[in-house]
């Protein structure tokens, strides 16, 4: 198996673990035929094929992930830990840009505001998903 099957193979750590016992094998089998055939065209395996992996991988692990979010016992608070993740990683954003500028963009007031504002963001953001995941479900 070449490297680039390997890091495929962490990549599928992002789906639940009953999804990689029923697809995985086929999934890295997939990835890697793909990856051979990218490899002998004119184009090559560069950033955008990479990019169009993640870009399919992404969503889609995240999708199979709040299926099992939403048949747990707890799935209100997977949303709210899954908020929770969401508005620290846009807080640390916040932060680093403000520490990387000269003069920071967010000062006084407009501060807590806008954390106030990332907090309900990531809030309507994981219940949206949870209730989203919940609809095509039922499709």
């Amino acid at each position: 198996m070449n490297f680039a099957c390997v890091v495929y193979r962490v990549l599928m750590l992002l789906y639940s673990a009953r999804f990689r016992a029923e697809f995985g094998d086929q999934m890295t089998q997939t990835f890697c035929d793909h990856f051979n055939d990218a490899r002998q065209s004119r184009d090559g395996v560069g950033l955008s094929f990479w990019c169009g992996v993640l870009a399919d991988a992404l969503p889609s692990a995240l999708h199979q992930r709040a299926l099992v979010w939403r048949d747990a016992p707890f799935a209100s608070l997977l949303s709210a830990l899954m908020g929770v993740f969401v508005f620290l990683v846009a807080y640390s954003a916040l932060v680093m840009l403000s520490l990387r500028l000269p003069h920071p963009p967010i000062v006084g007031i407009a501060f807590p505001i806008t954390l106030a504002t990332l907090l309900v963001g990531a809030a309507t953001l994981s219940l949206s998903a949870v209730r989203m995941v919940g609809q095509y479900a039922h499709r």
